[in-house]
């Protein structure tokens, strides 16, 4: 197990490092396509691990897979006005990342609390660097996210008034998915392992974190599921209701300092109301209208899809037809037509169908729910690190045991999330 362990622990790492490594030395490194190498590093270390049984998911992860490659059969079709290159970028991110479906799936109990809890550090640790580097607003750091921002801003003016957000090393859009998703990894390790996911203090701090984080991001999307979150934390949380009230008022006192030190200094309530909050009604009846519309007109075009990666962000540079920016799920029907949409859609309820029946998989859900609700105004589900979890907890939901009576059972060689003991070993009817 050591040698799997050590290998999701550099896997994660890298994905931090990369990025963390380009800022601090202003050279673009190519993390995305070392990430990708390292997945298949990954399937190798874990083939013993691949002889499971197919369930339902499976089946379906499957066959989105057949139907996004075939899908590159429409490029072969004169009147597609999209490159075959975009196929290329398509691979690079969704087949790659997708991947992580398999190794989720194949993680044992113990290394699923491992794999989380190593996740669930290293997202708190671009936080934090991402709120003192807000904060202090070092020069490496203004050079790094006008580079980000290069698309929607065109001075550092623009960056630190106009369009203030926390990017951390790895983006606004980024931080703004796993702050939310970071309360909920909390949850889920309150309950299966030691006693620091569930100190209040501890608790408190890291929810305080991860609320300023995602408000000083300035993603509308990442405001809205962070109210999601934490509501869903503070009712599905096993502490008690004194607890509970302490829990809040750390948070709420962290969250309150953090906004009216960034207020003080760089005047960041004021543009977060006239350039955001403000700006909500343009992103639902504008962007994301624009976003839908152009989605409809290429389904109607080409009802099988234009080929995996066509209509990807990525690929805007090497098509003249305009992408579908800001909508995943349109992005995946225009790319793999009606029935890459319909299998998608049919492993995620497949998912659902096997961790509905247990609330302590509620969190895994809940995470999920993050991601198909951010998906519908963003295109996270094609962005560097973000997808990788996405299809990582997606592989351990459909990991989960489901026999006879709807109930949940551990499998033979498994222990369920609630039987882990809080120091992380096994209970001794286990070993």
């Amino acid at each position: 197990m050591n040698v799997r362990l050590y290998g999701i622990i550099g896997f994660f790492a890298i994905m931090h490092l990369g990025p963390l490594m380009s800022m601090v030395y202003g050279k673009s490194l190519p993390a995305g396509v070392i990430t990708n190498l390292y997945t298949v590093v990954l399937l190798l270390l874990f083939h013993k691990k691949l002889r499971f049984k197919l369930n339902t998911p499976d089946l379906f992860f499957l066959l989105y897979i057949l139907v996004s490659v075939v899908s590159g059969l429409s490029y072969l079709i004169p009147s597609n006005p999209f490159s075959i290159e975009s196929f290329a970028i398509g691979i690079h991110i969704v087949i790659l990342p997708s991947l992580c479906y398999v190794v989720g799936r194949a993680l044992d109990e113990q290394l699923k609390t491992y794999t989380l809890g190593w996740i669930f550090f290293l997202n708190t640790f671009a936080m934090i660097v991402g709120l003192l580097l807000y904060l202090t607003t070092p020069v490496f750091y203004i050079d790094y996210v006008v580079s980000l921002e290069a698309e929607l801003t065109s001075s550092y003016a623009e960056v630190f008034t106009s369009y203030a957000r926390l990017g951390s090393y790895f983006g606004s859009q980024i931080i703004a998915i796993i702050a939310p998703i970071n309360i909920l990894i909390l949850m889920i390790l309150a309950t299966r392992c030691g006693t620091l996911f569930s100190n209040p203090l501890f608790a408190g701090l890291s929810v305080g974190l991860s609320t300023v984080t995602a408000i000083l991001s300035m993603q509308r999307a990442g405001f809205i599921s962070m109210f999601g979150s934490v509501v869903f934390y503070y009712y599905y949380s096993r502490f008690r209701s004194r607890t509970k009230f302490i829990l809040v008022g750390i948070a709420v006192t962290v969250f309150l300092g953090i906004i009216y030190y960034a207020s003080i200094n760089q005047g960041f309530l004021e543009e977060y109301g006239t350039s955001r909050l403000s700006a909500l009604d343009e992103a639902f009846s504008s962007r994301w209208h624009e976003n839908y519309l152009r989605g409809w007109d290429y389904l109607d075009r080409f009802p099988f899809g234009f080929g995996l990666g066509a209509t990807s962000l990525k690929a805007r540079y090497i098509n003249t037809s305009p992408p579908i920016a800001e909508a995943n799920l349109v992005r995946i029907a225009s790319d793999t037509g009606i029935q890459g949409l319909t299998v998608f859609l049919a492993l995620i309820f497949s998912c659902f169908a096997r961790g509905i029946r247990n609330r302590n998989s509620f969190p895994l859900l809940a995470i999920i729910i993050i991601f198909l609700a951010q998906s519908l105004g963003t295109n996270s589900l094609d962005s560097f690190y973000v997808s990788q979890i996405f299809w990582l907890v997606l592989g351990i939901t459909a990991s989960l045991s489901i026999k006879r009576g709807g109930k949940m059972f551990p499998a033979r060689s498994a222990v369920p999330f609630h039987l882990v003991l809080r120091d992380g070993s096994y209970p001794k009817a286990f070993t």
